[in-house]
């Protein structure tokens, strides 16, 4: 089987860190893979260094915004990309690639860090390979995304037994509610909700022990795959 992978930013997050093990499992499977991306990043330079027959290419032009002149550049490239490589499936892993065919580094993170500076409660960390120990130790996990399809982190922060708290947007918010966690539609709604998580112990509590309560084994990463690898299999027999 023959799969392209597209995604806009090959940086990192839930979305590259689930496309990383997508790779791998199809690697795995003896399956010729292609991953083309926009912005490159950690997990491009991961799949070029990691997996040797794997083919990386960068579309310039596959960028995240709406550029109609952009756009119509991705286009063209990957049409003859795709005439090329002759590939059985094409897996779009983005909102944007899918229309042309804990705080991080994120695109405020140096006017965040510098509004902080001079705030001795906050410590600013930016972005960390391994986050995992510090939400261990968190009460709460925020997301502050503007856009986020499923959440990734949010299944984390409730495992490493943290309080997931999620935006009400897109997918992060179904799956923040789905492990018990909690959702916010405004600023106002962010910190009442922040300021009674710290002040009610009773209310920690028991959030808490409905997201101890949860059944994590539909997020497993192998049922995961073994999904996806299903959906392939249909578009295969068609």
């Amino acid at each position: 089987m023959k799969i392209v992978y597209i995604i806009t930013q090959a940086t990192w997050g839930g979305a590259q860190a689930h496309l990383y093990s997508l790779i791998k499992a199809q690697v795995m499977r003896g399956n010729a893979v292609a991953l083309v991306y926009g912005v490159e990043g950690r997990l491009s330079a991961s799949v070029a260094k990691e997996f040797q027959d794997v083919q990386v290419v960068r579309v310039a032009s596959l960028v995240h915004p709406i550029a109609p002149l952009s756009d119509l550049k991705a286009i063209y490239t990957l049409r003859k990309l795709v005439k090329n490589w002759q590939p059985d499936i094409i897996h779009l892993h983005s909102s944007k690639a899918g229309m042309i065919g804990i705080v991080g580094d994120g695109s405020l993170s140096a006017h965040i860090a510098k509004q902080i500076a001079a705030t001795p409660q906050i410590r600013w960390l930016g972005f960390k390979s391994n986050p995992y120990k510090y939400m261990r130790h968190a009460k709460v996990v925020l997301s502050t995304s503007k856009s986020d399809a499923f959440g990734l982190t949010m299944v984390e922060a409730a495992l490493l037994g943290a309080i997931p708290f999620a935006p009400r947007i897109g997918g992060i918010s179904q799956t923040a509610a789905r492990v018990n966690g909690l959702v916010y539609a405004s600023d106002a709604e962010l910190l009442a909700v922040l300021t009674r998580l710290f002040s009610d112990g009773k209310f920690y509590q028991e959030t808490k022990a409905k997201i101890a309560a949860v059944d994590f084994s539909d997020y497993e990463q192998r049922q995961f795959i073994q999904r996806i690898q299903q959906v392939y299999k249909g578009v295969m027999e068609r």
